[in-house]
C-alpha cells in the first residue's frame, strides 16, 4: 500500500496507534461475511482531522491480510460495470508496482464521472445494471470476500439529483442488506452527515456493530503516536525524562485529535532533526510557537465560507454551556435561527457540521470535537464582544459631546 510522507496529509498514518475496538468490529464483520456470504456497509464517521482516512487504510491493510480484495474508489464505479471490472482487473500491474499480494488491488483518487456511464448503464435499465453488476462483484469476490473503499462518502448526498440515482440505489441496498450473492463489504469513511446521506438512498438503518462515531484518540494510543514522531522521525535517543515531558506537553495540547497529534509531531521532528536530537528548551519553546500557530490556522480554516454572526451564534451558546456541554441539535439550530426560515437555519447548521466545528457524539448529541477549539471559539466570541461594547461606548461619547 502507498505510504504518504506526511502524517496529516490524506493516506495513511505516519505512525498508527490505536483504534483497536473499531478494527476488531471491523474483522468481525468480515469474519462474519465469509461465514454466510452475505456483506453489509460498514461506516465511519467523524469531524475533520479524526483520522478517519487513515482508519479506512487500516481496515484495508487488515482486509488483505486476510485475502480480501480490496478497491479504493467512488460511488460512480459502483453503476457501470465494465469500469469496476476494469479497475479490478488492474491489480496484477498494481501489485507488480506496490509489491502487493495477488489479490490486493489498491486504487488511489479514481476520478469517474457520468461520461464513464455511457458503457453500460444507461442501456441496461436500472434492474439489468444491478443484475449485471452483482455478477461483477461476485466473479471479484469469490469465496474469498470483496472491500469496496470509499472516501469522503458524505458527497452521496450529492447524488440526490444524479442522473443514475435508481441504479445506484439498487446497488447500494443490496450490498448494504447482503443480497449480492457473495461477501461484498462497503467500508466507507465521511462526515457526520454521511449517514443522513444514506438515508437519502434508502439506507436507513446500520446495525451498531457496523457505524462508528470517531472520536479522539485513547490519551495511551496518542502517547504512543507522539513518541513515535519524536524518536524515528525527530532521531532522539535516551534523554528519557526530557522525552516523557515533552510527550506529556504535545499531549496536553493536542487532546488526543489525530490532525493535530500528526500536525505537532511533524513539527516537533523538523525542529529536532535539525537540532541532532535533542530535547533542549530552546527546542521546545520553537515548536510550542510554530504549534500554537498552526492550531490557530486549522481552526480559522474551520470557520472559514461561515458568517461571522452564526461563528459567535456558536461561541455564544458554548459560552454558556460550557467546556463539556452537551447540545442537541434543536439547541444548535435555535441559536443560529435569528431572523432565518427553519430551511435556512438547518443549511447553516450543516455546513458547520461540515466545516467540523460540531461532531456527533456516541449518542447522537453534539460537541466541539477538540477542547481547545471549544475555548478558541468562545474566546473569539468574547474578544468581539468586548469590541462592539467598546465601539458602542465610543458612539455614546461621541453623541454626548
Amino acid at each position: 500500500m502507498t505510504v504518504i510522507e506526511k502524517g496529516y496529509d490524506r493516506g495513511p498514518a505516519k505512525y498508527f496507534h490505536g483504534r483497536k475496538g473499531v478494527l476488531s468490529a471491523f474483522k468481525e464483520r468480515c469474519d462474519h461475511a465469509l461465514a454466510t456470504g452475505r456483506g453489509t456497509t460498514f461506516l465511519i464517521q467523524g469531524a475533520q482531522g479524526a483520522g478517519k482516512t487513515a482508519l479506512l487504510y487500516k481496515c484495508m491493510e487488515q482486509a488483505e491480510n486476510n485475502g480480501w480484495t480490496t478497491l479504493l474508489t467512488d460511488y460512480t464505479a459502483l453503476i457501470d460495470p465494465p469500469v469496476l471490472r476494469e479497475l479490478l482487473g488492474l491489480s496484477s500491474k498494481l501489485n507488480q508496482a506496490l509489491q502487493l499480494g495477488s489479490r490486493d488491488v489498491a486504487v488511489q483518487d479514481v476520478k469517474l464521472g457520468p461520461a464513464s456511464l455511457k458503457l453500460g448503464a444507461p442501456s441496461l435499465g436500472a434492474h439489468g445494471l444491478q443484475r449485471r453488476m452483482q455478477r461483477v462483484l461476485r466473479s471479484a469476490a469469490g469465496n474469498h470476500g470483496l472491500l469496496l473503499v470509499v472516501d469522503e462518502a458524505q458527497h452521496l448526498g450529492n447524488l440526490r439529483d444524479y442522473r443514475y440515482r435508481v441504479e445506484l440505489e439498487n446497488v447500494l441496498t443490496s450490498i448494504h442488506n447482503g443480497t449480492v450473492g457473495a461477501p461484498v463489504i462497503l467500508l466507507v469513511g465521511g462526515l457526520s452527515t454521511t449517514e443522513n446521506a444514506f438515508d437519502a438512498f434508502s439506507i436507513s438503518r446500520f446495525e451498531n456493530s457496523c457505524k462508528v462515531y470517531l472520536q479522539r484518540l485513547s490519551p495511551k494510543s496518542a502517547r504512543n503516536v507522539l513518541r513515535d514522531y519524536l524518536t524515528i522521525s525527530g532521531q532522539v535517543h535516551g534523554q528519557e525524562k526530557e522525552l516523557d515531558r515533552w510527550i506529556r506537553e504535545m499531549d496536553q495540547r493536542t487532546h488526543g485529535w489525530p490532525a493535530h497529534i500528526a500536525g505537532w509531531g511533524e513539527l516537533a521532528a523538523e525542529v529536532l532533526r535539525d537540532d541532532g536530537g535533542q530535547l533542549t528548551a530552546e527546542a521546545w519553546a520553537s515548536v510550542e510557537q510554530a504549534g500554537r500557530e498552526r492550531d490557530n490556522s486549522y481552526y480559522q480554516s474551520r470557520t472559514s465560507g461561515t458568517k461571522p454572526r452564526d461563528v459567535d451564534a456558536l461561541g455564544r451558546l458554548l459560552s454558556r454551556k460550557g467546556l463539556h456541554a452537551v447540545l442537541t441539535e434543536e439547541m444548535v439550530i435555535a441559536s443560529l435561527a435569528g431572523n432565518r426560515s427553519e430551511e435556512d437555519a438547518d443549511r447553516v447548521f450543516q455546513h458547520i457540521l461540515h466545516k467540523g466545528m460540531l461532531a456527533y457524539t456516541d449518542d447522537d448529541f453534539l460537541a466541539v470535537p477538540i477542547p481547545s477549539m471549544h475555548d478558541w471559539l468562545v474566546a473569539r466570541y468574547q474578544r468581539r464582544q468586548r469590541y462592539s461594547e467598546a465601539v458602542r461606548r465610543r458612539k455614546e461619547e461621541d453623541l454626548e459631546l
